[in-house]
């Protein structure tokens, strides 16, 4: 299943705000269980390992949105460096 284009956008333009960057995980899993704002609580539908399967999700995109060279150890960095097929 694919995120909403609206979601997408969201995420891909580095709009996250800081706010929930550093908002705590069981800040997620609450929202997801009862609600916030517009969206209702998914508790029924959702399992709670399945909620904390999407806020490990959620960070996920949020590192991957957000990270540096200086996020990577050596080793990795060094794989990044390497010279491409001619």
């Amino acid at each position: 299943m694919r995120a909403p284009a609206k979601v997408t956008a969201w995420w891909s333009g580095g709009a996250c705000p800081s706010r929930l960057r550093a908002a705590p995980d069981q800040h997620f899993f609450d929202v997801i269980t009862h609600g916030y704002g517009a969206m209702y609580s998914y508790a029924a539908v959702v399992p709670p390992k399945d909620r904390w399967s999407i806020v490990a999700y959620i960070r996920a995109l949020q590192l991957s949105q957000n990270a540096t060279l200086e996020d990577l150890s050596p080793e990795q960095r060094s794989g990044l460096v390497e010279e491409a097929p001619k």
